[in-house]
């Protein structure tokens, strides 16, 4: 349970990087202040894929599906590209 408490409190203090648990369906289960600070959001959405940083473009083209089904094939995928604050200014991500 130590190491737990430790675990989680190592990740929520990063700032710099925005650190986003998912499950395999693409439901967020946690995120740490370095997500919140960087995208400007507070409350979490349900699914990664109505969640408002992602853009549009990525959404309708099914972007966060196929990233998904190559996670639950491969066991990880990365990608680098465009996201949005909050503010409507964008950011480059690598994820």
């Amino acid at each position: 349970m130590q190491q737990e408490r430790i675990y989680h409190w190592l990740v929520d203090t990063i700032v710099d990087y925005a650190i986003l648990m998912l499950d395999l369906q693409g439901n967020i289960l946690s995120w740490n202040t370095g997500a919140q600070r960087l995208m400007g959001y507070l409350e979490k959405r349900q699914w990664v894929s109505t969640f408002p940083f992602i853009p549009p473009d990525l959404v309708e083209s099914g972007f966060p599906v196929y990233e998904l089904a190559k996670v639950n094939e491969a066991g990880r995928f990365e990608h680098e590209g465009l996201r949005k604050h909050k503010d409507g200014s964008t950011w480059w991500c690598h994820a």
